[in-house]
């Protein structure tokens, strides 16, 4: 029932259905009109105009959004975990289960639009992609989750924008848009491979190209564990404060 509640007041959530539908689908409906085959690198781009647009949709929602909804909600969980057998274990559980079925969701409505302009073939490649994304979402929920514990709904607010763009430009792989290269752009891919959204486009690549994944998908493993582990104990420990 609570996850229902939460589902039904997100897609009520005019802030949600822009930001972290509207404008990534709007955006990912431009690249394509500009032609099907756009090729950056000599390469097709199907994969990494979609890997994008599914970040930027699921980076508002799982980091901004969903720490908006923490820091207004927390407050309730926690005298419900006092006075039931709701406790904030199963709040945290049941709200990433939530945030599942909303990156589902921004997934699939990114895949409606590429299979329209016929730039997406279900391949298992394709599936991993989603797997990845689906995953990278729980990650940038966690985060969410911490920030929506340790700020104010008006700071979270006032940060929405820069919150959802570092989201974004850490996580998509933007190095790929570009040609040649530059101090500033090495730089740049360097902080990137410190987190796992880097290596999502790194393992499709490789699986494309008939390349060994092992090691690009361990290095997602293991940035995946490196913050989220950290982040998921101050969690715990900051509930144990408030």
């Amino acid at each position: 029932m609570i996850k229902w509640l939460d589902l039904k007041n997100t897609f009520r959530n005019r802030r949600f259905l822009f930001f972290t539908v509207v404008f990534p689908a709007a955006w990912y409906l431009f690249i394509l009109t500009m032609g099907q085959d756009v090729a950056f690198a000599g390469k097709s781009t199907n994969y990494l105009l979609y890997l994008t647009a599914a970040i930027i949709g699921i980076g508002g929602n799982s980091v901004v959004t969903f720490s908006k909804k923490i820091c207004e909600t927390r407050g309730f969980f926690q005298l419900q975990s006092k006075t039931s057998h709701y406790g904030l274990r199963q709040w945290l559980a049941d709200q990433l289960i939530v945030e599942l079925l909303l990156n589902s969701t921004i997934c699939f409505v990114l895949v409606m639009i590429g299979f329209c302009y016929q730039a997406i073939l279900f391949t298992m490649e394709f599936l991993l992609l989603i797997f990845l994304l689906l995953i990278l979402g729980l990650y940038l929920s966690v985060i969410g989750f911490f920030v929506g514990l340790i700020l104010d709904g008006q700071t979270i607010s006032a940060l929405a924008m820069p919150l959802s763009m570092g989201a974004s430009l850490l996580m998509a792989p933007w190095a790929s848009f570009v040609h040649g290269s530059s101090w500033f752009l090495t730089a740049f891919t360097a902080i990137q491979k410190i987190f796992p959204g880097y290596y999502v486009y790194q393992v499709i690549q490789n699986m494309l190209n008939r390349q060994d994944v092992f090691q690009s998908l361990s290095c997602f493993v293991l940035t995946t564990l490196l913050i989220l582990i950290p982040v998921a104990l101050l969690s715990v420990r900051r509930l144990k404060r408030i």
